[in-house]
């Protein structure tokens, strides 16, 4: 059961329940505070997008567009001073 906890995928909002596995199938280092890269529209086909810090501060707001795999970061707009600019772009495939 999960309780109504859902995450959002690049297809829309999932239910937990509905995830069996994740596995990490693309991860870079990214150093800078914002910007983009493009990645194969299939590679985010069911898949969860994340930053992840390595440096203890908050993770850039992810946005991306599924249809040409464009892949975009930038600070939060409350937390623009304790943004993240060396953190793991991961994604992440729902098996």
């Amino acid at each position: 059961m999960a309780y109504g906890i859902q995450v959002p995928t690049v297809n829309g909002m999932m239910n937990v329940s509905d995830i069996s596995a994740l596995k990490v199938v693309w991860r870079e280092v990214r150093t800078t505070i914002s910007g983009s890269v493009t990645l194969p529209a299939s590679l985010l086909n069911k898949s969860l997008i994340l930053g992840i810090p390595r440096d203890d501060k908050v993770p850039p707001e992810i946005t991306y567009n599924p249809t040409n795999g464009n892949v975009n970061w930038a600070p939060s707009t409350f937390y623009a001073a304790e943004c993240s600019s060396n953190f793991y772009l991961t994604v992440l495939k729902i098996g």
